[in-house]
């Protein structure tokens, strides 16, 4: 068992681990469906565009399709006016293939074929009034001829080649992609069931009268949408009290019932905190504490179930705070790998902070930070709200600054490492 690793190597650790054990089933999703899942899905395989798109040569713009030879040499130095005949017009859905003749031009609709014997697309916006609608007259300046404005046939996807590669997410632009395809249907891994326990004596469920002690869980719900984003089911399990027996034969039907188990709260050394315990009791803890804040009484253990298979389990700190930026950091990754798809990394973009800061411990720390933008300058400001347990840093922040291990001064200015939500949060 390691203790009090890095938040890298705990990142790994889970990905070495969960590699092993990640062999999602496949299943067949009617593309008409897919995107009223809530549930982010992997494809299981690589998919290859069976024809060129474009199918063929196309005007990006509405214009003129010419051959440049046409063109006169005065009209490129000078930009002299000159006039084409029109031979006709190509708009986009025809079907025929006109063939351009020597020194005519032809109307061409964004998305049309293009003529055969046409090498250049001049838009529209170089025509000229003319009395005689089948003589066009044109004056071009010479930035455009930088462009031919002509759409090359396979040039967005060559025919056989993997346009979307197995394990990447279904999201609004994959979905697109399948259509443009001419796809109806695709195959995705079957995502892994995931038992979200919470426990206390102190809590209860929304919509009971709350004891004298009581707080509404808000966990469960919590930790069940960021798994679903990661390509799980999410299976939550009825709360119970501070109660070692009850944890186990709570965890003993989670492992039996899913392919992994996350546990909200009781990871810490207080009185009423089981789960190290009951871990070591009932299988091998890999990793227990993580130097990172939120988040430091993290256990990553391995269970075995009755049909000997080995299930992971995540077991969180109680606060709100803590379990869901732990789940983010540390071992959503893995979970995304156990679903069939690419584990995320910690993308950060640099952002100068807005005013001093002081870290005064020696733990990686995330800090809930908030991106703004005045006068056309970008940068992030501490929110005041970072205890663990408030949930308002959370809503009012834009995402996290990722402070290194090691205490550090900040001063106004300086560079951070800032994860923006949009990009931890992954929402399908």
């Amino acid at each position: 068992m390691r203790e009090r690793i890095g938040l890298d190597e705990a990142r790994a650790c889970v990905l070495d681990t969960l590699r092993a054990l990640a062999k999602p089933g496949i299943e067949t999703l009617p593309l008409s469906s897919a995107p009223l899942t809530s549930i982010s899905r992997y494809l299981a395989r690589d998919i290859a565009s069976e024809f060129d798109l474009p199918r063929w040569d196309n005007s990006a713009v509405d214009g003129f399709a010419v051959r440049l030879a046409d063109i006169p040499s005065s009209a490129r130095a000078r930009g002299d006016v000159f006039h084409l005949p029109l031979q006709g017009k190509n708009l986009a859905g025809e079907t025929r293939v006109l063939e351009l003749r020597p020194g005519y031009c032809c109307v061409v609709a964004t998305g049309a074929r293009i003529p055969t014997g046409a090498d250049a697309v001049l838009m529209k916006e170089n025509q000229l009034p003319n009395d005689d609608p089948a003589d066009i007259r044109f004056r071009m300046a010479a930035k455009d001829f930088d462009h031919n404005w002509i759409r090359k046939a396979g040039e967005d996807f060559a025919a056989g080649t993997v346009v979307l590669p197995a394990g990447q997410r279904l999201d609004a632009f994959v979905l697109a992609a399948l259509h443009a395809l001419g796809k109806t249907t695709v195959e995705v891994c079957k995502p892994p069931t995931v038992s979200v326990l919470a426990y206390g004596s102190e809590l209860q469920p929304p919509g009971t009268p709350l004891s004298e002690s009581g707080l509404y869980d808000c966990n469960r719900i919590g930790l069940s949408r960021l798994l679903q984003a990661a390509g799980c089911a999410a299976r939550t399990v009825d709360l119970f009290a501070d109660d070692r027996a009850q944890l186990k034969q709570a965890l003993q039907v989670a492992v039996d019932a899913s392919d992994a188990v996350v546990i909200a709260g009781g990871a810490s050394v207080g009185e009423a905190d089981f789960s190290f315990a009951v871990l070591q009791e009932l299988g091998e803890i890999v990793f227990y504490r993580v130097q990172s804040k939120p988040g430091m009484p993290v256990i990553f253990a391995l269970i075995k179930n009755r049909a000997e298979q080995t299930i992971p389990v995540f077991a969180l700190p109680g606060n709100p705070v803590s379990a869901m930026i732990s789940l983010l950091t540390i071992a959503k990754p893995g979970l995304q790998m156990l679903a069939g798809g690419k584990p995320s990394e910690l993308i950060a973009l640099p952002v100068p902070i807005a005013h001093d800061w002081r870290k005064s411990h020696p733990r990686r720390e995330f800090v809930r930070a908030q991106l703004r933008i005045q006068a056309g300058k970008t940068s992030v400001v501490v929110l005041p709200a970072q205890s663990s347990a408030q949930l308002s840093g959370l809503l009012q922040s834009t995402g996290l600054i990722d402070l290194p291990e090691g205490e550090q001064q900040l001063a106004c200015g300086d560079i951070v490492r800032y994860l923006p939500f949009s990009g931890l949060l992954d929402s399908p």
